[in-house]
């Protein structure tokens, strides 16, 4: 449980840190992917970082229960599948997410579940 709760607290400050740059920095956060979008070097790095973290999480807590613990496991599953779809298929993945970020206001929706989700994941990592 120790481990659940501490992959917990680092995810909660990912997500908020994620949702208020995004929804303060709306301008900077699309530059941000529209340069992204041109680098292969971007794609490839980042590619990595979600199949290390991925991996990792899995690795050490690869724990299917029906408690709140579940969700530090679909998310460590859901960044080594988004790892490995970016570095095997990063042309795919890259047509993804051009179609998503045409999406009007896709910056501040995504900007808001973050937040929101960086303060559930707080809550259970801190309160509970």
């Amino acid at each position: 449980m120790e481990i659940s709760i501490f992959i917990i607290r680092i995810m909660a400050f990912i997500y908020l840190a994620l949702g208020v740059g995004a929804l303060t920095n709306t301008k900077w956060y699309r530059e941000l992917f529209d340069e992204i979008k041109k680098s292969k070097q971007f794609i490839f790095v980042g590619g990595m970082l979600a199949l290390v973290a991925g991996f990792s999480i899995v690795s050490a807590h690869n724990i299917w229960s029906s408690d709140w613990t579940v969700i530090v496991t679909i998310i460590g599953w859901i960044s080594f599948l988004k790892g490995l779809s970016l570095l095997a298929l990063p042309t795919f993945g890259m047509g993804f997410a051009e179609k998503v970020l045409k999406i009007k206001n896709i910056i501040q929706t995504v900007g808001t579940f973050s937040l929101i989700f960086g303060i559930i994941l707080g809550y259970i990592g801190y309160f509970m």
